[in-house]
């Protein structure tokens, strides 16, 4: 059961079946308020926070993405914009936009400051190089791409360097769509990515972080301190974790972190690590994990052990093992988001009552933070019939309880919270689903970024 527990996100369970466990998210400050009585139902779902590679028309989502193509002996870089158009549901079906055979137009600016004039604009340029030949993907819907050359684009007068995007995009019926994209680095160079890693740095640190459970969490960041990008191969669990009891770390670790291997898909990835980017590489592993062979409360030193075109073996701190007793927290805080759980049983017309579990996340920073859930199901509910069962850590298999099935892999939608802004998200169940007069203790899954798991209170099902 505990290495089961991790991968819950990638199960295809319903609302309530053989349940494991994947990253709940760093959830600090158990049990910071109690669900406050005044909050009765759902806001339903928030509204979308829009980034500046997307815009919405209606019910129609433009997504217009840039990004760099690297470069091979036999020619430069290359800058590409891709537009795909969908409308709003929760299973996107793609729309299409009147466009012309040039609807893109690009301007780049030096560094990351694009209130100063562009340095290139596609509109001045030749039409060979400014207006290249869009590609299309899809006849019944806009799925289209439009590829500069950065060796005509930047010339013999601008020089290699860090350059941010502005871009447009005109449909044929006069409507204009302004999106822009960060910096990354342009050069004329025909030099393909190295595989020689000599210029990335790598470094870890280690911590445990969370409750319900604490987790212990170790990352290893990658970065590129040379001039030219580093093609990176590594498999899916290329992160091991080792913990010695003195600091010079030698001898047979008393602790080996040895559950990826079994579990670890054969997938094999390649990542391009251009100049001053970082890659980071983590592995988080259940505390309750740890202790269960016995491992005594202690300091313990850290080995980090990262797979990366060869082993490379990292000092990654110290860390305070305990073996305190664990629950499931009713509440907790991830990154300035405070989330509370609590279920209910609201009585309805002519017996259809309901169970409804809610979630309450409020920003509680001075600052305007970003989140992300599945629109089609932002909170999935575990029922068990006691509150020990539905508490305990690891976690237990739950009963059989109708309810929304597992739709949290369908992709995840950004919303946001101003400082000391709340949403209420909500489920609510038929309580016919339950058997007349059974008491059920209930768990709240907030899908999504950051993802967190809470005890969501208990009801007594009406007779």
């Amino acid at each position: 059961m505990r290495k089961a527990l991790r991968w819950l996100a990638a199960l295809p369970v319903p609302l309530i079946g053989a349940i494991s466990f994947a990253c709940s998210e760093l959830i600090t400050d158990p049990l910071v308020a109690p669900f406050p009585d005044s909050v009765r139902v759902s806001q339903g779902l928030p509204p979308r926070v829009l980034d500046s590679t997307v815009r919405m028309v209606g019910d129609t989502v433009i997504y217009a993405v840039l990004w760099t193509n690297e470069a091979s002996p036999q020619r430069a870089m290359q800058v590409n914009v891709t537009v795909t158009a969908s409308d709003t549901s929760v299973s996107p079906l793609r729309r299409n936009l009147a466009i012309g055979i040039c609807p893109l137009s690009l301007r780049i600016y030096r560094g990351t400051d694009r209130t100063a004039p562009p340095v290139w604009q596609s509109e001045k340029a030749t039409p060979a190089v400014g207006c290249p030949t869009l590609q299309s993907f899809d006849r019944s819907a806009t799925y289209v791409q439009a590829t500069w050359d950065v060796g005509a684009m930047l010339g013999d007068s601008l020089p290699a360097g860090r350059y941010s995007f502005g871009y447009t995009l005109r449909t044929t019926d006069g409507r204009t769509f302004e999106f822009s994209k960060g910096d990354a680095l342009l050069s004329t160079d025909h030099i393909p990515p190295t595989n020689d890693l000599s210029a990335v740095h790598l470094e870890a640190h280690s911590e445990i972080v969370g409750a319900g459970p604490r987790m212990l969490k170790t990352v290893v960041v990658a970065k590129n301190t040379g001039t030219r990008t580093v093609e990176l191969h590594y498999g899916a669990c290329n992160l091991n974790v080792s913990l010695y009891r003195t600091p010079n770390r030698a001898g047979l670790p008393a602790w080996r972190y040895d559950g990826g291997n079994a579990q670890c898909p054969s997938v094999g990835n390649i990542a391009m690590l251009r100049p001053g980017d970082s890659l980071p590489f983590e592995l988080s592993v259940p505390m309750y994990e740890i202790v269960a062979d016995g491992l005594p409360a202690g300091l313990y030193f850290v080995n980090a052990e990262l797979s990366l075109g060869g082993a490379h073996v990292l000092w990654a701190g110290v860390v305070d093992v305990t073996r305190a007793p664990e629950r499931l927290p009713s509440s907790g805080n991830v990154d300035g988001l405070t989330f509370t759980a609590t279920t209910r049983l609201v009585q309805g017309v002519g017996g259809a009552d309901t169970i409804r579990t809610l979630v309450l996340v409020t920003n509680t920073t001075n600052t305007r933070r970003i989140a992300s859930i599945p629109r089609g199901c932002p909170i999935v509910v575990y029922a068990y019939t006691s509150a020990a069962l539905r508490d305990a850590v690891p976690f237990q298999t739950p009963i059989s309880y109708a309810g929304t099935k597992a739709c949290y892999i369908n992709p995840q939608t950004d919303y946001a919270l101003d400082p000391g802004q709340s949403w209420v998200f909500g489920l609510d169940v038929p309580a016919s689903a339950v058997a007349g007069g059974q008491h059920l203790w209930f768990t709240a899954y907030m899908v999504g970024t950051p993802s967190v798991f809470l005890a969501a209170g208990d009801v007594v099902g009406p007779s």
